[in-house]
């Protein structure tokens, strides 16, 4: 009998665990998103300083080559983010409370979004780890 108290106490242990850690990674994710779009009205407003200052410390492009990037990206996509962007819904996500590519937590998610009248579909990969947090990669999705 002792052995089946242990055993239920053991499993409700890690079942309320596991919610608890669940609960924080979707709310760690809620401000992955919240990040993106944020980081995406900074180039609305045409502010590269405060877009250089969300992305992660190790980010490719990183905020010296960001201004660039944009401009390449923009190009590319026949986009112009200084026309407004609004974010529609998203279309994937992932996190992972720790990746060993990146020693840290990761949050990737795919978004439909209106960038002036263009609608497209944005990638964003943020990472949280010793280096710090931000967005490490965007783009389009490439699969």
């Amino acid at each position: 009998m002792k052995k089946l108290i242990i055993a239920i106490i053991i499993v409700c242990t890690l079942t309320l665990s596991g919610c608890s850690i669940f609960n924080q990674m979707k709310e760690e994710m809620a401000l992955a998103y919240e990040l993106a779009e944020n980081f995406c009205n900074k180039l609305t407003e045409e502010d590269i300083d405060q877009a250089k200052e969300m992305l992660h410390p190790q980010s490719n492009p990183s905020a010296d080559q960001l201004e660039q990037y944009v401009s390449y990206f923009e190009g590319q996509h026949s986009i112009d983010f200084s026309a407004g962007v609004s974010f529609n819904r998203h279309t994937r996500f992932s996190a992972s409370y720790y990746n060993s590519n990146y020693g840290g937590s990761v949050y990737e998610f795919n978004c439909i979004a209106t960038i002036g009248s263009q609608v497209i579909e944005l990638y964003f990969l943020v990472v949280k780890n010793d280096k710090g947090y931000g967005i490490y990669n965007f783009g389009v999705p490439t699969e």
